[in-house]
């Protein structure tokens, strides 16, 4: 078995974490949903944000363990094994160059939404999508926007940016160990 590394217990951590708070959160909507239906929208983005982050950074270990999905079905049925070897190659070059460009655009993204000022998942999103919509505003629309959660975007834009940066650094170590 394997020894797990600094960065690979780190990131089973924060997904364990991740989903224990997502659990927590969306347990925690359906009872606000009966007793205090204006903090259910709460929960229910803290959930949605730890779902993020839990989907996110399980990308560094997957690369690390070249987990992600593949067809081998049709694959190994067509091909003789030393084309087999070749094809996994290229899918394997092929994933650490989505890893890279997700990690480069998620990190742009990211970056756009701290220069962005405060903006909040839940406040300024539906109530900006209303008023596109020519909605009239009102008091309505505004008691919405007060009474809104105030999760930061940028808190789940950074899930994007640290779970393909792990994928980097997962496939420069598996480069240096000698592929696997």
């Amino acid at each position: 078995m394997e020894r797990k590394g600094f960065f690979d217990s780190l990131a089973q951590f924060v997904m364990l974490l991740s989903l224990i708070i997502a659990i927590v959160c969306t347990l925690g909507s359906f009872v606000c949903h009966f007793i205090s239906p204006e903090s259910k929208n709460l929960f229910l983005q803290l959930s949605f944000c730890a779902y993020g982050w839990m989907v996110f950074i399980s990308v560094g270990p997957s690369a690390l363990r070249s987990a992600f999905m593949k067809v081998d079905v049709l694959v190994n049925v067509l091909f003789p094994e030393n084309v087999r070897k070749k094809l996994a190659l290229i899918c394997e070059i092929l994933m650490a160059a989505l890893v890279i460009a997700m990690f480069y655009f998620s990190l742009k993204v990211f970056q756009q939404t701290l220069a962005g000022g405060d903006k909040f998942a839940v406040a300024f999103d539906i109530t900006e999508k209303i008023k596109r919509f020519g909605a009239p505003g009102g008091p309505a629309l505004d008691a919405f926007a007060a009474n809104a959660p105030r999760i930061p975007m940028w808190s789940a834009y950074l899930a994007a940016v640290i779970g393909f940066g792990l994928g980097i650094i997962s496939y420069i170590i598996r480069v240096f160990k000698g592929g696997r």
